[in-house]
């Protein structure tokens, strides 16, 4: 089995306060690692009286020493949604469970209150997400850096996450025009049968690459990085993060990938050292971490982040969109029918129910320093060195907000209904929630006005949403008819 490092999970716990008892099916040591802070509370208020014991998750069916772990991994890498609803079932809205040897443990919570004030909790007061970045090897493994510290992945993110907003902020007014021009001379060569599963996502990727890291990086690693980041994409995927902690798991696509895509990266590097062609490297080399400049060795690996968050996403909801649309008439005419004004709308709530029913299944966190939180009216302490686990999907589907939460019904927006939470928050919110709706409404507006397609399929693709929805294993066929009329 794969291992992780001695800095992701140390047998330290904060354990209930000194005058409770310890609980019999909670942890069994005690750190403090500082003074907690009891999350939604103010911090002149008196903190709670009591702290209730966490559910440990246990795995059935087995008396095998070190088996159960083994049995619980294996539910979240064959479907985690499933898995962990089996155990919110039995064990309520917030649980601890050992996935070991993979990991000592985990804490997960399905309460959207917790969820909206553990991720409005700040990295200096408690939460992180570099640590649990430094533990996907797409990203935080393999990808060189001049630093191999989680601490020092964090400081990449929020530093690359800072630079990405700015980016986007000052990139949104072009997208449109960017993304009319490369689908006008994209589309021109789609005809008859076509895969929409190719087609759509490498047009996606073009329109978003050339929007944020302009046309000519993209035209000197676009052939490269778009089947690279395509690749890539599968590596978020629970047993995939497992393979490849592994040594198997340098003999996998993902890590060619990541490998291919650094070289293209470097190549641009030293071109731009002989021409002064690529601006936004020297952009990138001004970034500042503790008050110096970004090595030059991180150059590329905050070149790769920007890739990852404005190309992979889109490209993965924006083929799923487009497929939700495609498959259902109702929704299809209604948008070729609609105004430009009314058309945007309609496709920003497309979008926002594709998400909504198929959302990041986790978003996890690492704690630290103890947190105390509250969940269902009860309080509840995690420790510090903990990874900690907030689940969109529970909510995004959940009857008591959602009338008929399975149904796709983009209408549902337009009835006064409730938001979906499909782009995270806090410090670590996702910092594209505008770009991506401009870039993919403008690209579903674009190829609807130009083309005419119609599925091809007799039902849409299997999906599946290990953390995030993923691209599908098979081809999807869509049938092209001539050009529209403002094109034609």
């Amino acid at each position: 089995g794969a291992g992780l490092p001695s800095w992701a999970g140390r047998a330290v716990d904060a354990g209930p306060l000194p005058e409770e008892p310890q609980p019999l099916a909670s942890h069994s040591s005690h750190s403090d690692h500082g003074a907690a802070l009891p999350l939604g509370v103010d911090r002149v208020r008196k903190r709670p009286e009591r702290f209730e014991p966490i559910p440990v998750a246990r795995g059935q069916g087995s008396g095998v020493p070190g088996m159960e772990g083994l049995l619980l991994l294996r539910g979240l890498l064959k479907d985690p949604a499933a898995q962990l609803d089996v155990y919110r079932r039995r064990y309520g809205n917030i649980f601890s469970y050992p996935v070991r040897p993979l990991y000592e443990e985990v804490f997960y919570i399905f309460s959207l209150d917790a969820y909206k004030k553990l991720l409005d909790v700040s990295p200096e007061d408690g939460l992180t997400a570099g640590p649990v970045r430094a533990l996907i090897p797409t990203l935080g493994k393999w990808f060189p850096r001049s630093d191999s510290d989680p601490g020092y992945v964090e400081k990449l993110v929020v530093s690359g996450r800072a630079f990405i907003g700015s980016l986007l902020k000052e990139r949104l007014p072009q997208v449109e025009s960017i993304v009319e021009r490369t689908v006008r001379s994209t589309v021109a060569r789609w005809s008859g049968e076509i895969d929409l599963s190719r087609e759509l996502v490498d047009l996606v990727y073009d329109c978003s690459a050339r929007a944020v890291v302009g046309d000519e990086v993209w035209e000197h690693i676009g052939a490269v990085a778009r089947p690279a980041l395509r690749r890539i994409a599968r590596g978020i995927e629970i047993p995939r993060i497992v393979l490849g902690l592994s040594p198997i798991g340098r003999l996998t696509p993902e890590h060619r990938a990541v490998k291919d895509l650094y070289r293209a990266i470097q190549d641009l590097q030293a071109a731009h050292r002989r021409t002064g062609a690529y601006p936004i490297l020297d952009r990138i080399a001004e970034i500042e971490i503790d008050g110096r400049r970004l090595p030059a060795g991180d150059v590329p690996w905050i070149l790769y982040y920007i890739l990852w968050s404005a190309v992979t996403y889109p490209g993965t909801y924006g083929f799923w969109g487009f497929v939700d649309i495609l498959t259902r008439p109702k929704v299809l005419n209604a948008l070729r029918e609609a105004a430009p004004g009314e058309r945007v709308r309609l496709i920003r709530h497309c979008l926002t129910e594709t998400m909504r029913l198929h959302p990041v299944i986790t978003l996890a966190r690492m704690t630290t320093q103890p947190l105390e939180v509250e969940c269902d009216g009860r309080w509840y302490r995690i420790p510090a060195d903990r990874i900690v686990i907030v689940t969109p999907y529970a909510f995004n589907s959940d009857p008591e907000r959602f009338e008929a939460p399975r149904e796709y019904n983009p209408w549902r927006y337009d009835e006064g209904g409730p938001s979906a939470h499909v782009f995270g928050r806090g410090a670590y919110g996702c910092v594209a929630q505008n770009y991506v709706y401009t870039l993919l409404g403008a690209v579903f507006s674009e190829v609807l006005e130009r083309r005419s397609l119609r599925s091809a399929e007799a039902t849409a693709p299997s999906r599946k949403c290990n953390v995030h929805l993923m691209y599908p294993l098979q081809p999807f066929h869509a049938w092209v008819d001539p050009m529209r009329s403002r094109s034609a």
